[in-house]
């Protein structure tokens, strides 16, 4: 999760921001949020691969836990 979160982070924040793109003046938002969906398509398929924890999952268990990210 971390080194997948190092790359989708600041690629999330651009989509974020410029709303896929479509706002803020900057083409790189709706490429951020394209590459983004392919990432998030691949990580996928490979943890469905190896049988891992889904992400949905994965996040609900640590919020069970008490995780509290603010």
């Amino acid at each position: 999760m971390t080194v997948r979160g190092r790359v989708a982070t600041p690629l999330m924040i651009a989509a974020r921001l410029t709303r896929n793109g479509t706002r803020g003046g900057s083409t790189s938002g709706y490429r951020a949020s394209v590459d983004l969906d392919t990432l998030i398509r691949r990580w996928r398929q490979e943890d469905q691969d190896a049988r891992r924890m889904a992400t949905v999952a994965y996040v609900d268990r640590r919020y069970a836990l008490g995780f509290d990210p603010i």
